[in-house]
This record gives C-alpha cells, sequence and structure tokens, in this order.
C-alpha cells in the first residue's frame, strides 16, 4: 500500500512540475520576444527565466527517473532507502 501511494504521489508531482516547465517555457519565450529589460540597468530578463527554466527542466528529468525506478524497480529504491538510513 505504502509504494502505491508513493507511486501515486510521484507521478502527480511529475504531472505538476511539468506543467510548471511547460508553463515557464512560454514565459521565457514571450519575455525574449517583448524584450523585457531591468529598470536600471536595461539588461535583459529573459536569460534569468532561461535559467530557471533549465532548472525546472532537470527537476523533471529527476522525477521522472524516480517515477521509473518506484514503479520498475522498487526493490533498489528500497535499498537506496536503507543506505540513506545508515548513513545518518
Amino acid at each position: 500500500l505504502q509504494r502505491i501511494i508513493d507511486v501515486f504521489a510521484t507521478v502527480v508531482l511529475l504531472f505538476v512540475v511539468t506543467v510548471q516547465t511547460y508553463t515557464l517555457f512560454d514565459k521565457v519565450v514571450g519575455t525574449y520576444r517583448d524584450n523585457v529589460l531591468t529598470f536600471d540597468l536595461r539588461l535583459p530578463n529573459w536569460p534569468w527565466f532561461a535559467l530557471a527554466w533549465i532548472g525546472d527542466v532537470s527537476a523533471v528529468v529527476l522525477i521522472a527517473i524516480r517515477t521509473y525506478r518506484l514503479i520498475f524497480n522498487p526493490a533498489a529504491m528500497e535499498r537506496d532507502q536503507q543506505e540513506a538510513k545508515t548513513a545518518e
């Protein structure tokens, strides 16, 4: 039962972060197209949004890997959790 709850929670998290990543990409494209600049230094804002988008993409990849491992290799996940507990 615990595994089913973990898989469900991770799939929901993957969906939410994927939607967030998509909308942030739209924000990157919009600020680039509209040439939005900072107020004082007149620097473009889009590189900062792009940096945040790259972080979101890496989160989606890591959550997808976790979801895959939870579904198809739960024994490895349990081993990793046991090793983390002994390391503490």
